[in-house]
Order: C-alpha cells, then structure tokens, then sequence
C-alpha cells in the first residue's frame, strides 16, 4: 500500500485554526469571528485528512457557530436588558462559549497525547 503525500498547507490548516482560536479569544466579543474561523478550519482539517475525530469538531464549530450567529442577532436588537430582550435570551448565546471551552480542552488534550508518544 502507498503512502498518499499530504499538501502542506492541508498540514497549516491545523496551526492556523489554532492560533486563530487562540488569538480571538483575547477578545471574546470582537474575536467570535476568529474563533468561529478557527473552529472552521481545524474542522477542515479533520475532513481533509480522513481523521476519526472530525464529527467532533463538526458538532463544536456547529456549536460556535450557532452562539456566535445568537450573539449578533441578539444583539441587533438591541442586546439584553430590561428595555431590551429578556435575559433568558441569553442562553442562546450559550453553545458559543461552551463549545470554545470544549475545544481548547480537546486541543490540549490531543496536545499532550502527541507529546507523549
């Protein structure tokens, strides 16, 4: 069986969703397009190179996307508050967060499994 060659920039994919992640979230409000970028490329990633995981960062940029996509609706109309849309509107926004927190935990878990072998 042949070793099938990958393009390097499908092997740049990964870092660049990483340090995309990684950089939005230094502002977490103003950086939601970069992480949602960031979440979208390491899912491409994951696709491109056939891995096994690659329903999970499916399923966690979904998740961001969809709490990003909360975020800018909620607030275009105004954003939350007593004038505004109830708070319980917010738990929309939920996925966003949740799914960055998922995501980092997973890189670095996959991080130190490479690391150790």
């Amino acid at each position: 069986m042949q070793k099938v060659s990958i393009p390097s920039w499908i092997k740049w994919l990964k870092y660049l969703g990483v340090f995309t992640v990684i950089f939005g979230a230094l502002d977490p409000m103003e950086g939601s397009i970069l992480i949602t970028i960031g979440a979208g490329l390491l899912f491409l990633h994951a696709k491109l190179m056939h891995a096994s995981n690659f329903k999970i960062y499916f399923i966690l940029f979904l998740s961001i996307l969809f709490g990003v996509a909360a975020l800018f609706i909620i607030s275009s109309f105004g954003g939350l508050g007593p004038q505004n849309l109830n708070m319980w509107w917010g738990l929309l926004i939920l996925p966003y967060p949740l799914g960055w927190l998922t995501l980092i935990i997973y890189l670095a878990l996959q991080g130190i499994k490479s690391i150790k072998k």
